[in-house]
């Protein structure tokens, strides 16, 4: 801990897990918003627990996206200074800040941040103001996503160049799934909770507005974060956490309608050929190929994604067949099994998750024979109560 900022630091991936932070009235209305360099923190240092140097963020394309913001920790930031008390220097420390793609930290992320300092501001003197926690989470802890400064890269490539795998130089950055924020006004009762993808590219994909991630759009409750994420922040009973109330119903609102995809509208399925380039494969060649589509909230809880590619015009030619030994699973959910059937190449996750972009590589061999037409699907299904959704894509021109 450190004043007024309680954290949990990941040792293993070297990012901060979480934050906790009250903002008061009466500081709020006390803040500059004054910026300053970054730095390891001092007290993981003297424990010995290695952190994540602000200098390998460089060339990245992500930002040092603080978990407590500095604004909101600038109050009395001169005075609390001299005491050696500053909860403003302790914002700037490594053990509060992760990778977060430039546009959502300059954007979503700083105007949330913005409406909840103005919405504490504005409080009675005398009130407790909002109780503040913030964190990052990972579909998969253990193959997280990672960027050096020639872009993404991994820690070990078995495919080397033919699917285009890169592994990381000496210095690299390990990059959370998601940022989550939850927020309590106890006097009101009022609580609320905010997910958004922090990958670079799903502002630019279906539900998606420059520097708004598709989930970003939707506001949820403080049971569904802890659902998503299976831990629990313990908020007090006041802030009934079973109910989304938002603290900042205009912060995410007044953006257009986000095209994001529902029973009546599918979504976008990208489908690219790895290393040869266009949209022609011979019969039968092994080939690699990159998917990617965005089903953000829409696919909340659901825990199955099934590719489905386009079927041989003759029943009797055998269809496309996946390697599943050779997925990359560069953003998807952990993994209970790979399976392929009739149906499509099923991925069946190892429990209910928080929806997103999903993208990854895998080996195909094409069929030996013509297709009955070119439309790949994705669909996610699984969740409680909740409808399956569904992505389409061009495919290949196939040639003998």
């Amino acid at each position: 801990c450190h004043p007024g900022i309680a954290m949990g630091y990941d040792t293993e991936l070297k990012n901060p897990a979480w934050c906790a932070y009250r903002l008061n009235p009466q500081e709020q209305r006390q803040t500059d918003n004054a910026r300053k360099g970054f730095e390891l923190d001092p007290a993981l240092k003297a424990a010995g627990i290695q952190q994540t140097p602000p200098a390998s963020y460089r060339n990245t394309g992500f930002d040092k996206g603080h978990l407590a913001p500095s604004l909101a920790m600038s109050f009395q930031k001169d005075k609390l200074k001299r005491m050696d008390r500053s909860p403003w220097i302790a914002s700037y420390f490594a053990s509060n800040i992760a990778p977060q793609y430039d546009e959502m930290n300059q954007r979503c992320w700083q105007e949330l941040e913005e409406a909840l300092h103005k919405y504490a501001e504005n409080l009675p003197e005398s009130d407790p103001g909002v109780f503040v926690v913030s964190g990052v989470s990972y579909w998969n802890r253990e193959k997280p996503r990672r960027w050096d400064g020639d872009g993404e890269c991994f820690l070990e490539c078995p495919c080397g160049d033919d699917c285009g795998c890169r592994v990381c130089g000496k210095t690299f950055v390990t990059v959370p799934t998601f940022y989550w924020k939850a927020a309590c006004d106890p006097t009101r009762g009022n609580s609320f909770a905010v997910v958004a993808e922090n990958d670079p590219t799903s502002s630019t994909l279906a539900g998606g507005r420059a520097g708004w991630p598709p989930s970003a759009f939707k506001t949820y409750s403080v049971d569904d974060l802890q659902g998503f994420f299976g831990f629990k922040l313990n908020f007090p009973t006041e802030c009934h956490t079973d109910t989304a109330n938002t603290l900042v119903p205009d912060w995410n609102q007044d953006r257009g309608d986000p095209v994001i995809p529902s029973t009546a509208q599918h979504g976008n399925l990208s489908i690219d050929l790895i290393n040869l380039g266009g949209k022609r494969v011979m019969y039968k060649e092994k080939v690699w190929l990159r998917f990617e589509t965005a089903f953000g909230p829409s696919a909340d809880f659901h825990d199955a994604f099934t590719l489905e590619p386009p079927p041989p015009k003759s029943s009797e030619t055998p269809g496309w067949k996946a390697d599943c030994d050779s997925l990359i699973a560069q953003q998807l959910p952990k993994l209970k099994e790979c399976s392929q059937s009739r149906a499509g190449i099923q991925f069946q996750f190892s429990g209910p998750n928080k929806g997103g972009t999903f993208l990854f590589k895998l080996s195909l061999t094409a069929p030996g024979g013509e297709l009955s037409h070119n439309q790949w699907a994705a669909r996610v299904t699984g969740g409680a109560n909740t409808p399956e959704m569904v992505a389409m894509g061009e495919g290949f021109q196939l040639l003998p």
